[in-house]
């Protein structure tokens, strides 16, 4: 029984250690998962955004604004995961860790410039409301890393996640050039909302703090 008890005194490291292993591997595969999904939901939506031109008929457009609604809820609750500084960060060694960064380079721009688009495309056709998430997601994406991240140094400052992928892709460019694009769509959107202000309706509060388009609402005093 002594012999029995030391053997299994010896054999507590390794299960640790077994245990630590599958641990990581599993969040490692959880996150592959998570990708596998978004870029999934990312097709649905763009075959469900495809069909608005075919839609004449005022019932099917219901319909069809339900669909994109439902295909648009699917997007930003898979995406919004992979936008965390801890997605697939976890290699075992540094064979790992430099496949997974490639994933994180290879994916992760293309997935946020298509959630940008839905972003945008939503904001038009369903919600001028949001819109304000693409605010939201550049300043997120602009935003230091939490501290502890790879990409946090000392002081807590650095590169997030996105921002690492875009520029290690060669496409920050393109990333300035999408939310530029997108902000444009959010100005159209505050004077289409201030032209309705005219007739007494008034801009919905939406954002987690209370923010809306407002922000975007620059009036000029008149001097004269």
């Amino acid at each position: 029984m002594d012999v029995a008890a030391e053997k299994l005194d010896e054999d507590v490291p390794s299960r640790e250690r077994y245990n630590e292993v599958l641990l990581t591997s599993s969040d490692t595969f959880r996150g592959l998962e998570a990708m596998v999904i978004a870029l999934d939901a990312l097709e649905e939506w763009k075959e469900v955004a495809g069909r608005l031109d075919n839609q004449p008929d005022p019932r099917h457009a219901r319909n069809y604004k339900t669909e994109l609604q439902e295909a648009h809820d699917a997007v930003v609750s898979s995406v919004e995961p992979l936008l965390r500084d801890d997605w697939l960060q976890k290699p075992m060694d540094d064979k790992e860790r430099a496949d997974l960064e490639a994933i994180r380079t290879t994916y992760l721009p293309d997935i946020i410039l298509g959630y940008i688009d839905v972003l945008q495309f939503d904001g038009l056709h369903l919600s001028r409301d949001i819109l304000l998430k693409i605010m939201n997601l550049a300043v997120e994406i602009a935003s230091p890393p939490s501290r502890g991240s790879t990409n946090s140094d000392s002081s807590g400052q650095g590169l997030s996640e996105a921002c690492v992928a875009f520029s290690k892709a060669g496409r920050m460019g393109q990333l300035v050039e999408t939310l530029t694009s997108a902000s444009f769509a959010v100005l159209r959107a505050d004077e289409a909302t201030a032209r309705k202000g005219k007739k007494g309706k008034k801009v919905r509060k939406s954002g987690p703090g209370g923010e809306n388009l407002d922000i975007w609402n620059v009036r000029i005093p008149d001097v004269s």
